[in-house]
Formats: structure tokens, sequence, C-alpha cells
């Protein structure tokens, strides 16, 4: 796998060569995965930078190779084409807007995917944001000790360190951040491109849930800031075409508790968090109103060290446990083939 990123604005034109990997058997999904979020990443910045200029447009385009040998032992190879094309704009650090659209084509080698090439174009991002704190300070003159924002539209939503929520929404959000602590609320509903945690076939292009959460987190420490958080996730998918044999609705509730800093180590990054999830879902053909308890955890820790040489090299490493359940039947995330009906789902599913 490899791709290299371009990017212009106002301001002129940067080349940036990513990354240079190779995607191993059984491990595809996983490379793509982290290919898009090193995107999302790099291009979510730009929001950021907007802070120091009243308008400013561009676009980033992407090339990515892909080579890799599917479940079934067969090599197929992939060339995907990304262009993005992006405005925002900053009015007095009190009115904030941005918005980001995506044009993609997916080139696979004759016949090596069941539904052949593949384009579209989406809506990635669009959101306003208005700064409480800062219309405060210019109708009054002085600063307020915090800061308020509320943000509406289209953005990437993460709570915790993401092992919970990680996907963008469209969503309300409130943000406050104070001398010693800051919180965040969300409310926000998954968008329809996004595909579903339930793998079932009828079920997996149909996702559409509700998300309400809220976070707090200690800024009072040196070098460490722990937090917690709630999240809500209501299921309202339909499955397509209907389904008279098998019921679905994956309804979980997750609180989490973690830290993330550097622990006083220069050169340091690391975070940690454990959720405990709950709530109700549907067993293994099952088409009646009868539910199972949800009953889960999972624990994250990843640590990353940054060495002071020539292009910052750095090592990290991540471990990531979550509760299964012996009794499903063929797969972890879905309800066709998953858990055994009238037993509780000890199998942890999230959205990260």
């Amino acid at each position: 796998m490899a791709y290299t990123s371009f990017f212009r604005t106002s301001r002129g034109i940067a080349l940036a060569l990513l990354a240079l990997a190779f995607a191993a058997p059984a491990m595809a999904q996983d490379g793509l995965r982290i290919y898009e979020e090193e995107l999302r990443v790099q291009m979510d910045q730009q929001a950021l930078d907007l802070r120091q200029r009243e308008f400013d447009a561009g676009g980033w385009g992407t090339f990515g190779y892909f080579n890799f040998d599917d479940e079934n032992n067969q090599n197929k190879t992939l060339r995907q084409y990304q262009l993005r094309l992006w405005a925002g704009a900053n009015l007095s650090g009190v009115h904030r807007a941005y918005v980001r659209y995506l044009l993609d084509w997916d080139d696979w080698n004759s016949g090596q995917h069941n539904k052949g090439d593949s384009d579209y174009c989406r809506l990635e991002r669009a959101w306003y944001q208005l700064s409480i704190s800062q219309l405060v300070r210019q109708l009054g003159g002085v600063a307020p000790p915090y800061h308020l924002n509320v943000k509406v539209g289209r953005e990437y939503a993460t709570i915790g360190s993401g092992l919970t929520l990680s996907m963008p929404l469209d969503m309300i959000q409130l943000q406050y951040l104070g001398a010693q602590w800051e919180a965040s609320a969300l409310m926000g509903k998954s968008i329809d491109y996004t595909k579903n945690i339930d793998r079932s076939p009828r079920i997996y292009d149909e996702q559409d849930r509700c998300f309400f959460g809220g976070e707090v987190a200690y800024r009072g420490l040196s070098h460490d800031r722990p937090f917690a958080y709630i999240l809500v996730n209501d299921d309202h998918s339909s499955p397509r075409p209907t389904d008279a044999t098998q019921s679905y609705g994956y309804d979980s509730r997750y609180l989490g508790v973690g830290s993330e800093g550097s622990m006083g180590i220069r050169n340091l990054r690391y975070n940690t968090e454990l959720v405990y999830e709950w709530g109700e879902t549907y067993g293994n053909g099952v088409n009646t109103a009868t539910r199972d308890d949800i009953c889960a955890m999972a624990y994250d820790l990843m640590v990353e060290y940054f060495f002071q040489a020539p292009m910052r090299p750095r090592i990290m490493g991540e471990y990531i446990w979550g509760s299964g359940d012996s009794d499903r039947l063929t797969s972890s995330g879905a309800t066709v083939g998953g858990n055994r009906a009238g037993t509780t789902d000890n199998a942890f599913n999230a959205f990260g």
C-alpha cells in the first residue's frame, strides 16, 4: 500500500509522502482503516488552522494502492483515487464554519469485486461553531475565565480516547473549557453512508442510530488528563429488504474512565481507557419482542515514544482487550449468527 497526498491552499502547495507499506493477508481492512485515519487527522487539522485566517479554501488529492489476499486466499488489487475540496471561515473568533466535499473512485482489477468499480460524491464535513465566550468578550470588553463553544453540523465525533465512539456524526455539541475542568456534551445521528457495526447482510448498509453522550475531564494535573464519560446508543436501523425471520436492534450504553498524558516523562505519550457496556439486543433467529441483555467490557492501553532525531522517528505499542461471548454462533458483531437467543450477550461492540 502506498499513497501520496497533495494539498493546496491560497498560501501555496505542499507535497507530503505520508507512508509506504504492504497489506498482508487478513490485514487489508485494518490497513485501509489506518490509511483513512491518517488522512482524516491531516485534513481535520485544516479546520484548526483556520483560527488564524478569516477565509481559506483549497483541495486535497490522494492516491492509494492496495494489493492483498482476501479471506478466500484470492489476490486482489485496488487503486483508490480521492479528491477533497474544502472551504472555511473565521469571523473574529466568534463565528467559524467549515465544509469539505469528497469525490472518490475505487478502481479494482477486472472481476475482482462483486460490485465492480465504484465512484461517489459525499459531504464529509459541514459545521458552524459559535464561541459564546468570545462573544461575551466582544460585547463586554472583558474575557470570561472559560471557553464555551456550541457546534452544529456534520463533524468527526470522539469521546474518551476513541475506543467507544470515533466516527462522523450529524450532531449538536457543547464544549466547556475552564482553568481545571473541561466538559462536553453531544447529541447526534449516524450519517447514512456509514456502515453498520451489525454485519448482518440485510442491515449492514442501513445504519440509523442516535447518540447521546457527555464527558468530564480534569486539567489540574501537570502531565496527565483523567476523564470519565457516558454514551447512549439508540438503534433505529431497519433491514432492507425486510426480514420476517429476524428482529434487529442493538441498543447499548457505555460508561468509561481513563487518562491520557505523559506521566512527566519527556517525549512519552500514553492513553488508557476502561469501558463497561450494557443494554439490549436480539438473539439469532428471534423475530419477536423478546430481547437479550448486553453485559461487556473493554480495555485499551497505548504508549508512544518520540525520539529527538531528524524526521522525529517514534515507536508505538497498543494493547486492546474486549470481552467475548462463547455462545455466539458465527459472528462477534452481527445479529444473524450472533448471540444465542435467551442468553446474555457478553461480546463488546462499539463505534470506535
